[in-house]
This record gives structure tokens, sequence and C-alpha cells, in this order.
């Protein structure tokens, strides 16, 4: 009895172990098997092999003309305003008399100076004939001297004239109204404003990344919007030494001739000024993308036979190229197609040429 119970046993266990499998194997082919991922599509691309190529170095600038020279003509000493010869818009010459001041001070100094005069001659005909002494002589001729001096500095704060030739361009007082010293709402105190038209300036703010750049005698060319489509020349004739500790900048002067006067002070201006030709690294600005929403710039670039996305930094742009400072390296072969299709790590494949504007040459 004990014997057939052993013999039932053991024969039991296959069994229960074949039935196990047979219920695994249904198990698992009733679950379906995770779908292989789709491979990426590869893009069809062209690009070109980064190079240095020969750029033109320009800065770019913005700023107000302003008159090569500026003069507000006024009185070294309140008095009243007695003549006004001149009126805005006036063009006037080197000396010319343009306000008359009250000269009864200029009589006073007038009479002092001739009776100093007439005393000084009188004087050295008497030494010259023995009548008075060499010291005695001296002082009188420095009496002579000093009413003298007082004579002209009176005169010329009387007699108002033109320092150098231009244009009136503003009469601030009228005839009969005294003149004082104090800053007006324009500015310095004057009676009429004086600014030589035929040569104009513009200071340009140039960044310190420059300064070994800019040199004497560089030429830039201008545009002003009232003139759309005509360039006017300008030149660089002073460089100002010290860097501004809050902008980082310096200043330019640039000189610019002005024979017909079609320009003003007060006119805005924009140019840009060359500093020469350098080598830089350049790609077509079709290659270039922008993240929207900001301001950083991308390109694409074939690595591994993938599309890298490559943050890039710009520098100067010239016709269809722009100069790339920083994030690529000459060699490297740049996307010049099929970019939108792009994103990092999409496969690519390079055919053969290149789109209009390519780097190569």
């Amino acid at each position: 009895m004990s014997a057939v119970k052993a013999f039932r046993r053991v024969k039991f266990v296959p069994v229960f172990l074949m039935m196990l499998s047979l219920g695994g194997l249904t198990a698992c082919q009733g679950k379906k098997a995770p779908p292989v991922a789709q491979q990426q599509d590869t893009v069809a691309v062209q690009a070109d092999t980064l190079r240095r190529l020969p750029m033109e170095h320009t800065i770019a600038f913005v700023g107000n003309l302003d008159a090569w020279q500026v003069v507000h003509v006024g009185a070294q000493s309140p008095g009243r305003i007695a003549k006004i010869y001149v009126q805005e818009g006036d063009t006037v010459s080197r000396g010319d008399l343009l306000v008359q001041m009250d000269n009864s001070q200029l009589t006073q100094t007038r009479i002092q100076y001739n009776l100093a005069a007439e005393t000084y001659k009188r004087m050295q005909t008497l030494y010259q004939d023995g009548g008075t002494t060499r010291q005695q002589l001296n002082q009188v001729e420095a009496n002579y001297k000093t009413a003298q001096s007082e004579y002209r500095a009176v005169q010329q704060n009387t007699q108002l004239r033109a320092p150098f030739s231009g244009t009136i361009t503003s009469k601030n007082l009228n005839e009969g109204e005294v003149f004082l010293l104090a800053p007006t709402s324009r500015g310095s105190p004057s009676i009429v404003t004086l600014m030589d038209l035929q040569t104009l300036k513009l200071l340009v703010d140039v960044s310190e990344q420059d300064f070994p750049r800019v040199r004497l005698g560089q030429t830039a060319q201008l545009t002003v919007p009232v003139y759309p489509g005509d360039r006017f020349t300008g030149t660089v004739t002073n460089i100002r030494p010290v860097i501004d500790l809050a902008s980082r900048t310096f200043q330019v002067q640039l000189q610019i001739p002005n024979d017909q006067q079609r320009l003003r002070p007060g006119m805005f201006a924009r140019g840009r000024l060359g500093t020469g030709v350098d080598t830089v690294l350049a790609v077509p600005r079709g290659a270039v993308r922008e993240q929207p929403g900001t301001a950083i710039r991308f390109c694409f670039v074939v690595q591994n036979g993938q599309a890298a996305r490559q943050q890039i930094s710009l520098g100067q742009t010239q016709g269809s190229l722009v100069e790339i400072r920083k994030g690529l390296q000459s060699g490297q072969q740049v996307i010049l197609s099929g970019i939108d299709l792009l994103k990092d790590g999409t496969p690519v494949r390079v055919v053969p040429g290149k789109p209009a504007g390519g780097t190569g040459q």
C-alpha cells in the first residue's frame, strides 16, 4: 500500500510541472512583444567647411551732428547793450563787429589812455635832451602801458567782434537790455551765438574692445534721414585717451566737411567707421538661427553623421556673411540647408552642392 502511494506521488510531480509549463507558455503567448522603436529619418543637407575669410572690420555708431566751432558771444562784465549789428542766419567774417555795448566806460579809459600816451611822448623828448632821469622815464612808461592795457580790455568788452568766420545761429538779447553773466535756459550767458558750419563734428562712443583698432585719419561713412540715399564722409581727428568707467566706452571725434552746408548741427546721423581688414571665421547669415524669445544664436555642424547644435557669438556683418567670434572652429562642416528640419542629434547625410552664399573659396 505504501509502495502504491509512493508511485502515485512520483507520477504526479512530472504531470504538475508539465501543466505549469503549458500555462506559462500560454500566458507568454497572450502578451504582445513591445514594439521596436522607429529609427529617426536621415535628413539630406548641404554643408560647407568653415574657413577664415578676409572681412572689413567696421564700427557702427549713431549720434547728433555739432558745429566744429561754437562761441557764445558776451561781454566780460555786465552792461547795457547799445547796438546789435547782426540777425539770426547772417554770415560774418572774422573780426566783424557784432555787438556794441554801452561805451561810457570806454570813453573814460580812452581819455586816460590818451593822456598817458602824451605824457610818455613828452617824457621821451625830455630824456633825450637830458631834462629828466631814466628812472622818471621808466615810471611814465609803466603808467602808459597800464593805461593802454586797460583801454584795450574795455574796448574788447565794449566792441564784441567775431573770433572766426561763421553763421549767427541765435540772438538771445535785444538792444537796450542789460547783459548779465548769469547762465540762461540756453546755457552759457550770451548775446548772440556764432557757429562755424563749413565743418561739422560728431562725437562717437566706441567700445573699449575696439580701442586698439581706432587710429587718427581713419574714415567713416555717414547717412542722415533727411537725405536718404546720400552718403557723407568723416575723418577721425581726435581720440579721447580715457575709458568711461560706467559705459566702458571712449569717445572718437569725426570731422565732416560741409562746404555746401547741407548738414546742420542737431541732425541725427548713423554710420560705420572702417578700421581695416581682418581674417575671421565667417558663415552665411542663412546658417544662423535665433532661439525664440532670447538673444541666443546657434548653428548646426556635422559631427559623426549627426547634426550638432553649437551656440555662437556673432561679430561683423559684410554682405551675406557674418563673423563668428565664439562657438565654431575652422575646419568644421557648417550645415547650410535643411536647418529647420534639424535638432541636436538628428542623423544627416551631406549631399553635393552649396546654397548661394557658401563660405568656401
